[in-house]
C-alpha cells in the first residue's frame, strides 16, 4: 500500500504545506466535477490511513485500508470510494464514506462571459477570452451501524475537511470551496441495510472555467441559402 501523507495546513505561512506532498496526477487534469470527486477521495483516504491522524479516539481503530481483504478484521476497516462503486448488498459489513457529486450548472456572467481581448507579444489580436462560473456540489456520505456511530464518523469528516479547505484551495483552482453542513443521521431504508444509518456532509464549490476563442475563418463562410435550403458554396 502506498504511503499517503495527511494533508497539513497551519495558520502560520511559514508552516504552510501543500495539501498533496506527492504531486498527484489529479493536479494535471482539466478541472471538472469527476476530478473534484478524486480530490475529496484522496484527502479522506490520507486522513483515515493512519490512526494518529484521527481526532476522535473512538474512531482510531476504524482506518482506511484500501480494498485488500487480508488486512485485519473487516469491521475495523473503513471503505472510502465513489458512491457509484458501492454495492448496497454489502451494507453493514464495514463503515463507509461514499463520495458523490450533485448537479453542476453554468451561472450567468456579465457581457456574455467575455472579459478580455488577448494579444501576442507584438500587440496583435489573438482572440477573445471567455469566462463561465460553474457551480456544483459534492456529498460525503458517512455510513455506519447505528445512528451514533454514523454521527461520530460524520463529525470527524465534517471538522477535518473544514480545516483542510484552505490547503485544498491552494492546490486546486477552486473559485470557492466550502464545507457547508452536516446532516442529522437517518436510517438507510434498503432491505439489506438492517440498523445502518448515514449522515451527509455537503461540499458546495465554484470553478471559473475560462477559454480563449480565436477566429480562423468565418463560421458560415462556405454556406449559402437558396429558397431557404442550405448547400455548399
Amino acid at each position: 500500500m502506498p504511503t499517503l501523507p495527511e494533508p497539513v495546513w497551519e495558520p502560520d505561512p511559514a508552516m504552510l504545506q501543500k495539501a498533496f506532498d506527492d504531486p498527484s496526477a489529479l493536479a494535471n487534469l482539466r478541472f471538472k466535477p469527476s476530478v473534484i470527486t478524486g480530490v475529496l477521495l484522496r484527502v479522506l483516504q490520507a486522513h483515515f490511513w493512519d490512526p494518529a491522524n484521527i481526532v476522535d479516539p473512538d474512531l482510531r481503530r476504524i482506518i482506511w485500508a484500501d480494498d485488500d481483504p487480508s488486512i485485519g478484521d473487516i469491521q475495523s476497516r473503513l471503505l472510502i470510494q465513489p458512491l457509484y462503486q458501492y454495492d448496497a448488498r454489502t451494507i453493514g459489513q464495514r463503515p463507509a464514506i461514499l463520495v458523490t457529486r450533485g448537479e453542476a450548472e453554468v451561472r450567468r456572467w456579465p457581457l456574455q462571459g467575455r472579459a478580455t481581448l488577448t494579444t501576442d507579444k507584438n500587440g496583435f489580436f489573438r482572440g477573445e477570452r471567455y469566462f463561465a462560473p460553474i457551480v456544483g456540489s459534492h456529498v460525503l456520505r458517512c455510513v455506519a451501524k447505528g445512528a451514533f456511530a454514523a454521527d461520530r464518523l460524520g463529525e470527524e469528516v465534517f471538522y477535518r475537511m473544514l480545516e483542510y479547505v484552505p490547503a485544498i484551495k491552494r492546490d486546486f483552482p477552486f473559485g470557492d470551496l466550502q464545507i457547508r453542513m452536516i446532516a442529522a443521521p437517518r436510517k438507510i431504508e434498503e432491505a439489506e441495510a438492517g440498523e445502518n444509518f448515514m449522515t451527509d456532509v455537503s461540499v458546495p464549490w465554484i470553478h471559473i472555467h475560462s477559454w480563449t476563442l480565436t477566429e480562423q475563418a468565418p463560421i458560415l463562410k462556405k454556406i449559402r441559402l437558396t429558397n431557404g435550403q442550405p448547400f455548399g458554396a
